[in-house]
């Protein structure tokens, strides 16, 4: 649900989303304002009705495609967390009484590696094909690769 105020006879929506049970808010990145101009007004006057209604962690994505609202919503407090191919995730922690409780990205990369042997105790190993060093063996492993 949207917010409307008037302000300078331009209508300011708040901006709102998916509320947490930590009191924080995850911005609906669909109520972005369109110019860069509205969106430092907007981002101000929601940042007021979220400290008034004492809410503590802000997560605001950026579409991959509006990032020149970056540097507007740093400028009021958010910071970087992480980026996606398709968004940047920024945070703003307003519990002035709390340090910040918000969590980091996680990384991590799976791995698996193994360890053959067979009845003449001999150990499969197998050869880099890029390596800095010349032949170079290795126990057979690999990393998972996400989404893949």
């Amino acid at each position: 649900m949207s917010i409307a105020e008037k302000v300078d006879s331009d209508e300011v929506i708040l901006l709102t989303g998916e509320d947490d049970m930590f009191s924080g808010v995850t911005v609906d990145q669909k109520l972005l304002a369109k110019t860069p101009a509205a969106f430092e007004r907007q981002l101000e006057q929601s940042l007021d009705a979220w400290r008034k209604a004492k809410r503590r962690g802000i997560w605001l994505s950026i579409p991959h495609d509006r990032t020149e609202l970056i540097p507007i919503a740093q400028k009021l407090g958010f910071v970087l967390h992480h980026a996606k191919p398709e968004l940047v995730m920024l945070t703003h922690w307003l519990d002035e009484n709390d340090p910040n409780q918000l969590p980091s990205y996680a990384m991590s990369t799976i791995g698996v590696g193994g360890l053959v042997v067979n009845k003449k105790r001999e150990v499969l190993l197998i050869k880099e094909r890029f390596s800095r060093l010349k032949d170079y063996f290795k126990l057979p492993g690999g990393c998972l690769d996400i989404g893949k």
